[in-house]
């Protein structure tokens, strides 16, 4: 049974931070089509605990029925505290009763409880009313903790937690954010002496009734709880005494690294902590296989139909990162991506370590890990810190050429082994030793099943996915793939076929990034570039102007490169590449058909990339075939879900990037414009003939095409 909330939004003066109640509203309202209502034998068959659970109830029959009248017992009107206090209360009669029980087998508790009314959840701004965590020595933090308790005043309506959704569901996102592996966060939700539970899901929530774990005061009431108390403890206890492991997994649950046995060799993975206080929670592997896993990094990342966590890690002595990646069972692997390009001994990717599944299904997600070899630190980040000072300044002009020429020659063998990256960013190119490596392929895409069928049909069975229905899914997901700051013109005009040409152009805006004299985004939400999203279309329009001529293009970008003559080259050669055709600029042609004929300019091609590279990229490209954009209809079926690498604050919705460009800080007065060095005094002409004040148009933010 669906659920609906409308109407059923919570009220922002129940918390201190207003901040906090805005988003769980939202939550609510994007749960309004997500819930369903299920019987709780329905719910045990759906988490798959319907044999445990019937094993349960016969090895503990009238366990707590025959002493229900030592079930605390509350007035109704009092305070939420007072209910809180009385579900304490309950536990300890449970677990008193477990211990003094006469029967064959009675399973103890597995988890510790904590009242958490008064301090906020480390690392967060919540404060759930009690904690259950495996083992008492684990912090009070979200990577510890397994399941919630909110409690309320009583009310005798029997969808009370539709008023609280959003506040649950909090919860249960920032326990998913710590603990990548779970399957399903727990909450319950006590309102007076009731008590539901809540199983959020990657696709919504299922609730369940307990059943009462109180006495009224009232006479009547309490003859007609009486038969139902003893069993609703029982089902309680059944989910506190569950395995852990069993019910979810648990992963960043202690505060030292943790030591991983993983096994490849079957499939799902096999995979177990070997240093946890936890018990194992999949099963042993074999010993040459131990991965050091440490401290989640901090870009978690979050993109269409997918969810992915970074840890840093030590295999075998190595530095590592271990990759645990959520993703639609229609979507490609990462870990396929990475064995074709393998397979091709395509150049500059990372050393996949280790690699495998570890959930096949559920929900329509599967879940993978990957452990790859460190590859250091990005390329922005290091050419900038040589940039910024005069005496390494030369040396960053000088590293950019063969750099750009070795994600190039990447890019080339990836095409040649007929993938494309479609993910280009600041984030995903990385340097290490002199060396690049072109990392995180999780966007990718393999544009045409491999022609050797053994390996194709290889690649299918380890990743568990459809050669058929993964090609089609990624082909429709062209649109909405990447990173909006670096995605190519013609992507945020809706163009419908992926190209080469798109990751060169996102190559060209991460070395402008690398050249900037802005402020670093990183993960922090700021402004890098000098651009701030606010719709697709209109950073397309802007994108145009800013390559219409040269001075426009790289102040726009915050770049002054007057006196460094070899990365002013490079950038310019990559413009002329991307945007000119003859000489002149096709800006208008993009916004007619984002589709049309590109001619391939070698010598801008061999100026950025080399002659060898130029060579290979010309000899695959094929004119675009002109396609229309998207119908009406198209669009209907083809989700737009917001193009987005790095995942919104849990304090905060302003980390959803919707689109477009507009100056930093707002707009960018005349005089900070003379400041960088940009005439304002007349209009620049650009290639074409076409007469436009970039400083002007810029600066407004461009609302429509430019004539």
């Amino acid at each position: 049974m669906s659920i609906s909330h409308k109407g059923c939004l919570q009220s922002s003066d129940e918390y201190e931070d207003p901040q906090v109640a805005a988003r769980q509203n939202k939550l609510a309202r994007t749960l309004e089509k997500l819930g369903t209502r299920l019987e709780f034998p329905d719910l045990l068959r759906y988490l798959e605990l319907t044999a445990e659970y019937d094993e349960y109830e016969k090895s503990t029959e009238g366990l707590f029925a025959d002493n229900a009248d030592r079930v605390p017992t509350l007035g109704n009107g009092v305070a939420k505290a007072t209910f809180i206090e009385g579900f304490f209360d309950v536990v300890r009669f449970m677990r008193n009763q477990a211990e003094r029980s006469r029967l064959e087998w009675c399973p103890q508790m597995t988890h510790k409880i904590f009242n958490g009314q008064r301090t906020f959840l480390s690392g967060t701004e919540l404060k759930p009313d009690v904690l259950f965590i495996p083992n008492a020595r684990l912090p009070r933090a979200c990577s510890s903790v397994s399941i919630v308790l909110e409690a309320k005043k009583w009310t005798n309506d029997a969808n009370a937690y539709l008023a609280h959704i959003g506040q649950l569901a909090d919860y249960a996102l920032e326990l998913r954010a710590c603990q990548p592996m779970r399957k399903y966060i727990p909450v319950f939700f006590l309102y007076g002496h009731q008590l539901d539970l809540i199983v959020f899901t990657h696709r919504g929530y299922l609730r369940t009734y307990i059943g009462p774990v109180l006495f009224g005061t009232d006479i009547d009431n309490r003859v007609a709880m009486s038969e139902s108390i003893g069993e609703s403890p029982r089902r309680l206890w059944f989910f506190l005494t569950l395995p852990v492991g069993k019910f979810e997994f648990l992963f960043d649950s202690v505060e030292v690294p943790t030591k991983w046995r993983i096994d490849t060799s079957t499939t799902p993975a096999a995979i177990s902590s070997l240093d946890s206080n936890l018990e194992e929670f999949i099963s042993f592997g074999s010993l040459d296989t131990d991965v050091f896993v440490g401290d989640l990094i901090s870009r978690s990342v979050r993109i269409a139909g997918r969810c992915a966590y970074l840890f840093d890690a030590t295999y075998k002595g190595n530095p590592a990162v271990l990759k645990l990646s959520w993703i639609q069972t229609n979507r490609l692997p990462e870990g396929a991506v990475y064995r074709a390009l393998e397979e091709h001994q395509v150049p500059n990717i990372p050393k996949v370590y280790l690699s495998g599944v570890i959930i096949k299904n559920l929900d329509g997600y599967r879940l993978e890990f990957l452990v790859l070899e460190y590859c250091g630190i990005s390329i922005v980040d290091h050419i900038r810190g040589l940039h910024s000072n005069m005496k390494t300044r030369a040396k960053a002009a000088l590293e950019m050429a063969p750099y750009i020429r070795q994600v190039v020659s990447t890019l080339s063998a990836a095409l040649a082994a007929n993938v494309l990256h479609r993910d280009i960013s600041a984030g995903n190119i990385a340097t290490k030793g002199g060396k690049m490596y072109v990392i995180d392929w999780g966007c990718a895409k393999i544009i045409k099943r491999p022609d050797d069928e053994a390996f194709a049909k290889q690649l299918a069975t380890y990743w568990t996915f459809d050669w058929d229905e993964v090609i089609a899914a990624e082909e429709l997901m062209d649109p909405f793939t990447g990173t909006p700051l670096y995605m190519s013109t013609r992507l945020l005009l809706e163009a419908v076929k992926r190209s080469i040409y798109d990751d060169l152009e996102s190559l060209m805006y991460v070395v402008l990034d690398a050249f900037s004299d802005r402020p670093r985004a990183g993960d922090t939400g700021e402004q890098p570039l000098g651009f701030t999203f606010l719709s697709n279309k209109t950073a397309g329009y802007t994108r145009i102007t800013c390559t219409l001529s040269d001075k426009c293009f790289l102040s726009c970008f915050g770049v002054n490169l007057d006196t460094m003559s070899v990365p002013k080259e490079l950038l310019l050669a990559m413009r002329r590449f991307l945007f000119f055709d003859n000489g002149k600029h096709i800006g208008a042609r993009i916004l007619e058909n984002t589709d049309f004929p590109r001619v391939f300019d070698e010598s801008a091609a061999v100026t950025f990339m080399g002659e060898v590279n130029a060579k290979n990229i010309k000899s695959m490209v094929t004119p675009l075939a002109a396609q229309p954009l998207l119908s009406l209809e198209m669009a209907t079926l083809a989700p737009r879900v917001p193009r987005i690498e790095q995942a919104p604050s849990s304090s905060s919705a302003q980390g959803m990037l919707d689109g477009v460009i507009a100056m930093p800080g707002g707009d960018l007065s005349v005089e900070d414009r003379k400041g960088k060095g940009v005439d304002t005094a007349k209009p620049n002409t650009n290639a074409s003939g076409m007469e436009t004040d970039c400083a002007k148009i810029v600066q407004a933010g461009i609302k429509d095409p430019p004539p």
